[in-house]
């Protein structure tokens, strides 16, 4: 016959350990008391007065469980908080510098930035010209039919921006570069934290130099330094 091993039982709490033991003390004493009040002559003085110096004492446990929990929890996080600034110390040791790596990328982003926003320039500058010889030889701006030769321009009749523009039998549009920009920003960073990502698009990052004022005073002198941000990528990596 095959002996099935019990599990080991699980670890007690001694703080419900002594409560439990306080509650049964005040359990007996009220017990005991009406017992007393029913008119049961048994009861004596020195079995209420033991009972409440049982419920006493195992208050008195109560407080000793609380404090060694407490302890117990210190302990705890003391040990938890020496792994933890070990393993900090550890990295720290190793000589972590994200500047470079971090200046790289946003150079790399930079320019990458810079050469798209001057080919895409570059594109409504040439649109641009074009729509203006296509004036000068007499071709209006129309939504209509383009010139027999297959060259035509459309102009917005309030702003007069180009809207599009047709030559050699080809449609061109003018590009913006923000409307290019602003999607693949938002599919690149979504998922980031909110705080990581958020910042005015259209302000420099600049910081304040309270001029003379050594308080916080609405009228006082303000200038405005820009940043720069590779200085502050070396301060903060």
């Amino acid at each position: 016959m095959s002996r099935t091993t019990a599990a080991p039982a699980a670890p007690s709490d001694p703080v419900a350990t002594a409560r439990q033991e306080a509650a049964d003390a005040e359990s007996l004493v009220a017990a005991l008391e009406e017992r007393v009040r029913t008119g049961d002559d048994d009861v004596t003085p020195e079995q209420i007065a033991s009972a409440r110096e049982l419920g006493r004492f195992a208050k008195l446990r109560i407080e000793a469980a609380n404090r060694k929990a407490e302890q117990a929890r210190a302990e705890q996080l003391a040990k938890y908080q020496a792994e933890a600034l070990a393993k900090i110390r550890a990295e720290a040791a190793e000589g972590h510098n994200a500047a470079p790596e971090v200046i790289a990328a946003y150079d790399a982003f930079e320019t990458a930035l810079k050469t798209l926003c001057e080919v895409t320039a570059g594109h409504n500058e040439r649109l641009e010209r074009w729509s203006r010889l296509m004036a000068d030889a007499g071709i209006r701006s129309q939504a209509g039919q383009p010139h027999p030769d297959g060259f035509a321009y459309v102009r917005h009749d309030r702003t007069d921006v180009l809207a599009s523009l047709k030559a050699c039998g080809r449609a061109y549009t003018p590009l913006s570069a923000g409307q290019l920009v602003g999607p693949t920003l938002f599919r690149v960073m979504n998922g980031y934290p909110v705080d990581f990502i958020k910042y005015p698009y259209n302000q420099p990052i600049v910081t304040l130099d309270l001029t003379g004022n050594s308080g916080f005073d609405p009228g006082a002198s303000r200038t405005y330094w820009p940043i720069d941000l590779r200085d502050m990528i070396r301060k903060a990596a």
